[in-house]
């Protein structure tokens, strides 16, 4: 009691504390990754009832928009704050120096986010509870009186704690904060990240029944014959990469055109229930779909379509994946940029996954071989992650932490640099381009602004 006194009248060095802070940092993001995470399966159970399990079902109409509406008037009404575009308020915080994110932000992200994808969104809750991770180290250092150093070294850790926690991943949350966030720090610095990102992911675990995000069953090893399809699918994975930011980037500029937050969340909700309509394996994070394919449960891909009954024919299913690959970046930016509170990186694992199904079941059925369809479509995962998201180290531990399929490192880290490396040859942005990134500069203001 004594030292902490000490270092608070600035007598000792305030870097034994941080440790004590990370490890406290890393269980609340654990346990909000996990409170999360309960949130909308919770929401998701109870608005799913009384949905038909067979053929279309004319209320996956309703379900997005009524959630994109609760979450448009939590924002505007209840938390007066846009909780949208999380990771970018935090990298716009870190290349401005600024360490400072109001306490309201480490739960109502959380709140947001469990509506949005609660009743039905297509995207991810990593982005949230990032933001929440962040908000959480920036409030426990201000409140300690760190330094602005320390202060910011414990959001950063904070966003990391988070992603490593929704992922279960713990260096691939401490990537994130080194390669997305592009946060530059020392050897203690990252001492302190890796402690704050264990703790969070161990805590996730624990809470969760320790049970991993996507652990699989029936993942075969790899086959080092196969290692000219593994370089092929990295570089379809870089095309498709460019092709899915594109798409991003063009329906957020066409949302951007409508004021009204409200119409905005009309308009979006409503086209992201036609699709998930047509399309059911778009609801929600999409894991359990992900699951299946891997686990070579194809038939998941059409559970509740219009196209369920036709399975006998062969093509069937591998025409409902591509159209499922071409719409996901579609259904995504609605989601994300459409009045939801939700995330971009999972949304990238589930179109990898289809992805390597596609090109699996593709050159099996061209060319008459015989590729691993459930294992093109994880090392997909890894690949467009790498791709879209310009991050191809996270990626590769993110996807195999997740299912603890580090024997699959190998082939994980050729698709995701090819895929990255396709992507860099076309593209010098990094992980946010140019127009994406045009209006940071009042982005933050915006975000804050209270009515």
């Amino acid at each position: 009691m004594e030292r902490f006194k000490r270092w608070r009248k600035g007598k000792i060095s305030e870097r034994p504390f941080v440790f004590i802070l990370a490890a406290v940092l890393g269980l609340g993001a654990g346990v909000m990754a996990w409170a999360l995470k309960s949130a909308i399966a919770f929401i998701s159970e109870i608005v799913s009832r009384s949905i038909h399990p067979l053929g279309p079902d004319w209320l996956l109409l309703l379900m997005p928009v009524t959630g994109v509406m609760i979450t448009v008037f939590l924002c505007t009404k209840v938390f007066h704050a846009n909780l949208s575009y999380g990771v970018r308020v935090i990298t716009h915080d870190i290349r401005n120096h600024n360490p400072f994110i109001p306490a309201q932000m480490t739960f109502s992200p959380l709140v947001a986010t469990s509506f949005t994808l609660g009743f039905g969104g297509s995207a991810g809750s990593e982005g949230p509870i990032a933001f929440s991770g962040a908000a959480l180290g920036s409030t426990l250092a201000r409140k300690l009186g760190l330094s602005a150093s320390m202060s910011m070294m414990m959001l950063g850790c904070g966003a990391g704690a988070g992603i490593a926690a929704i992922f279960k991943a713990p260096i691939g949350g401490a990537l994130f904060t080194l390669e997305v966030l592009r946060m530059g720090l020392g050897s203690f610095g990252c001492m302190v990240l890796l402690l704050s990102t264990v703790i969070a992911s161990l805590t996730a675990i624990a809470l969760s029944g320790f049970s991993l995000e996507l652990a699989v069953a029936n993942m075969p090893t790899y086959d080092p014959h196969l290692i000219l399809w593994t370089v092929l699918l990295g570089l379809l994975c870089g095309a498709y990469s460019l092709y899915y930011s594109y798409i991003m980037k063009l329906i957020e500029h066409v949302l951007d055109k409508i004021r009204s937050r409200w119409v905005k969340g009309l308009i979006s909700g409503s086209l992201v229930g036609l699709l998930l309509m047509l399309f059911p394996a778009f609801y929600g994070e999409g894991f359990s779909v992900m699951r299946n394919v891997i686990d070579g449960n194809f038939a998941a891909i059409a559970y509740g379509s219009i196209w369920e009954n036709d399975l006998s024919e062969p093509m069937v299913l591998f025409v409902i994946a591509s159209c499922i690959l071409l719409i996901k970046c579609f259904i995504t930016s609605l989601s994300y940029n459409g009045g939801g509170v939700t995330g971009e990186f999972a949304p990238t694992l589930f179109a990898g996954c289809f992805a390597g199904y596609v090109f699996g079941a593709g050159c099996n059925a061209l060319f008459g071989i015989h590729l691993p369809v459930g294992q093109m479509a994880f090392l997909g995962m890894a690949g467009v992650m790498a791709g879209a998201i310009r991050a191809p180290l996270m990626s590769m531990f993110v996807v195999t932490e997740m299912s603890s399929a580090f024997y699959l490192l190998l082939p994980v880290t050729i698709v995701a640099g090819l895929s990255f490396g396709v992507v860099r040859l076309f593209t010098a942005d990094s992980f946010f381009s140019k127009e994406m990134d045009r209006s940071n500069g009042l982005l933050r203001r915006f975000i804050f602004h209270r009515k």
